[in-house]
């Protein structure tokens, strides 16, 4: 399995969910139990040339929360859609995120200071 990435836009706030990672089971049950499923969306894969329109630039932040990323590829590509992005300082991550003017970087496994940060 993959990771998953979050994708953020606010139209009243939705938030959508790309990916097949490890904790989407656990993700949609705890979605259903906060019944929040009218604006929680989950995706699976995404064709590569939607992304930029249909998803980073639809987006107001773009979120990698992952435990392990060795490339990280997805970060440069939200940024090219001028899209703000938080990741985890993990992988590849911090190679793109280098400094608060490219993005934020959180400690991985850290949920209370990714919401802060988000």
């Amino acid at each position: 399995m993959g990771d998953l990435y979050i994708y953020i836009y606010n139209e009243d706030i939705q938030l959508h969910i790309m990916g097949e990672g490890a904790e989407k089971a656990n993700l949609i049950r705890y979605v259903k139990t906060l019944k929040i499923e009218d604006i929680v969306f989950f995706h699976e894969w995404i064709p590569q040339q939607k992304l930029p329109l249909y998803y980073y630039s639809a987006s107001d932040i773009f979120v990698v929360p992952s435990l392990a990323e060795p490339f990280g590829r997805v970060i440069p590509e939200a940024m090219a859609c001028k899209v703000p992005v938080i990741g985890t300082n993990i992988g590849g991550i911090p190679e793109h995120v280098k400094d608060r003017k490219t993005g934020l970087l959180v400690p991985p496994a850290d949920s209370e200071t990714l919401a802060l940060k988000i």
